[in-house]
């Protein structure tokens, strides 16, 4: 099976993403799969790959020229500045990401809105979904999301990666590897996680 890597650009892509919103109910069920098969998809890989279906379950999002680009920029030395991670429960994939003020969950329609509000405001900014080159099975997923659902609501911060250690708040990269991990396909750096380094993994699962 190849991957699929959706790279979307925003100005071009949120038009679509937002009139299937509708007509699909926050993607609330899985009969309603169509997000299009649109030209207006960038894909990094085949174009035939994976248009008219919902993100799989366990991809990685990657924010690119997001929220505080400086300063992350400044401590990473790259420009891929959030992850999430998307994860189903009874059919409905949610969005789990780690930021202010805690670890929270978002339906997927909630996430597009929030993605469109960003590119409105950054006209530079990229979201790239990656999704497992092999499909997690049931065990993996079961161990991912009882690991995601056990932080929600932790306290969002950066001073563990600042730090090297764990500390009693995390940061999206930690939060995300730590969900990764949980799957046993791979080992993270815990705190030391960073966007672009989460991206890296994403693409070779």
């Amino acid at each position: 099976m190849k991957r699929v890597i959706f790279t979307i650009v925003s100005i071009l892509i949120f038009p679509v993403l937002f009139s299937l919103t509708a007509n699909c109910q926050e993607y609330s069920t899985l009969p309603c799969q169509g997000i299009s098969s649109n030209p207006l998809y960038s894909q990094e890989t085949n174009p035939n790959d994976g248009l008219n279906k919902l993100p799989a379950n366990g991809t990685v999002i990657v924010w690119e020229n997001g929220n505080y680009l400086s300063p992350i920029r400044e401590m990473t030395g790259s420009n891929k500045t959030h992850v999430a991670i998307v994860l189903y429960e009874e059919n409905t994939p949610y969005v789990y990401e780690a930021a202010r003020p805690d670890v929270h969950r978002y339906t997927l329609g909630q996430y597009l809105k929030i993605l469109k509000e960003t590119e409105q405001r950054l006209p530079r900014f990229i979201v790239h979904f990656l999704s497992p080159n092999i499909p997690y099975n049931n065990v993996e997923l079961v161990a991912m999301k009882n690991f995601a659902d056990s932080k929600l609501g932790k306290r969002f911060g950066v001073a563990s990666y600042l730090s090297g250690r764990r500390e009693i708040t995390i940061h999206c990269s930690e939060y995300v590897g730590d969900i990764l991990s949980a799957s046993g396909r791979l080992q993270t750096k815990g705190s030391r996680e960073t966007p672009q380094s989460i991206y890296d993994k994403a693409t070779k699962l």
